[in-house]
């Protein structure tokens, strides 16, 4: 009686086209990976631009504009553009209601700063960013009160500023002072993140992570390692120095260390990059 059966060279084509397809998987992903982070490096250097643009124009801040109801107009898609207080500085607003010192970047009046600046340059078409300008004490949520970081886990994407406070140690040492662009910030799991963001680096306190008092980061943001490839592209490939780097993380890649840990560690961090 004959058994048929899978010549070794019928075997080995299977396992030849097997390994293809696997191949092609990895690829694809690797490519899509490199897709995103494109996406966000763009994202970075267009709101850059369009900052600058908009501060060439109109030879103020979008957001900290003291005329921007002026100059642009008083609503746009029936959202509220409010004046800013021609400060330089994109202030937060802090959910406990008090200014920490003199010069601090958090300010309890603060007309809506970091949400104005996305509506300002939208309203001005120096971009399309989801952002409805409107600030008070509670929550944003990301999609409406900012928008989405391009890398694309739905995490936040905003200005803010990072100046003294009365602990210096909350702040990461190369983000001591001066407006910021935030990326990867708080999303939790209902989308929302505090208002105070952009102040106190390493704690929530309505800062970094979902909103809540002296708590850290819930781990959020996107990978170390996508943050790793970005600062290579864009400045030293340093977490703590230069430009851009780490604000705030997971324990194994949070604002202290000196090196970007490996590829493998899947920690994920907010991280920031000074304006030029």
């Amino acid at each position: 009686m004959n058994k048929n059966g899978f010549t070794l060279v019928e075997l080995s084509i299977v396992l030849v086209i097997i390994g293809l397809v696997i191949g092609g998987v990895m690829d694809c992903r690797d490519l899509i990976e490199t897709t995103k982070i494109r996406a966000q490096i763009t994202q970075i250097s267009d709101i850059e631009t369009q900052i600058n643009t908009f501060r060439l124009k109109y030879n103020c801040l979008p957001g900290d504009c003291t005329n921007a109801t002026t100059v642009i107009g008083a609503s746009f898609n029936s959202y509220t553009i409010n004046d800013g207080d021609g400060d330089n500085i994109i202030r937060s607003t802090y959910a406990y209601g008090a200014v920490q010192a003199t010069g601090d970047c958090l300010q309890p009046d603060a007309t809506g700063e970091v949400s104005q600046l996305l509506l300002q340059l939208r309203a001005a078409g120096f971009g399309n960013y989801l952002a409805n300008g409107v600030l008070n004490s509670g929550n944003a949520i990301i999609g409406i009160n900012y928008s989405y970081a391009a890398y694309g886990n739905r995490t936040g994407f905003f200005i803010s500023c990072l100046t003294r406070t009365t602990n210096a140690a909350w702040i990461p040492l190369f983000l001591r002072r001066g407006n910021i662009i935030v990326i990867g910030a708080g999303a939790a799991t209902v989308g929302r993140i505090g208002y105070g963001i952009g102040t106190y680096g390493k704690y929530a306190w309505g800062t970094y992570g979902y909103y809540g008092a002296s708590t850290f980061i819930n781990p959020i943001g996107i990978p170390a390692d996508v943050v790793r490839q970005i600062d290579e592209k864009i400045d030293d490939g340093i977490p703590n120095s230069g430009k851009f780097g780490i604000i705030s993380g997971e324990s194994l890649c949070d604002d202290s260390v000196t090196s970007y840990p490996t590829p493998n560690i899947a920690c994920r961090v907010t991280a920031g990059k000074k304006i030029n």
